[in-house]
């Protein structure tokens, strides 16, 4: 099953047949992207930058990356022992996309979530 990224450059909610995009990047079926395409609204949306499709969402991996996951080691886990200033902290430290999202999946501490949410951001919106 074949996904294709979408990138929600508005601070609501969209809808449009089976697909639901909220802000950011959002992984859609290919088969939902491609019923959607014939939607005039969607069409629109897509021209005017509302809505991007991204060929590939995750980073390459440069040299710093590679670097940097040496430094990545040092860091936990899981950042539930720690607390969300500290955790934040790592947050902004880390460039593996993979660790963030794993981080981000064993977490529900709204402030933590967020600076996972921006920290993503920043690394794929740099490609």
């Amino acid at each position: 099953m074949k996904k294709v990224y979408l990138r929600w450059n508005r601070p609501c909610v969209y809808i449009c047949q089976d697909i639901r995009l909220v802000p950011g990047i959002n992984e859609v079926r290919e088969v939902f992207f491609e019923k959607a395409k014939s939607n005039n609204g969607f069409q629109t949306r897509i021209k005017r930058g509302l809505i991007e499709v991204i060929e590939n969402p995750l980073p390459k991996q440069r040299k710093q990356d590679v670097d940097a996951e040496e430094s990545t080691e040092e860091l936990t886990e899981s950042l539930a022992d720690h607390n969300a200033k500290k955790a934040i902290e790592e947050i902004k430290k880390c460039v593996i996309t993979e660790k963030l999202i794993a981080w981000r999946a064993n977490d529900d501490r709204k402030t933590v979530i967020d600076a996972i949410d921006e920290r993503l951001e920043k690394l794929l919106g740099s490609e």
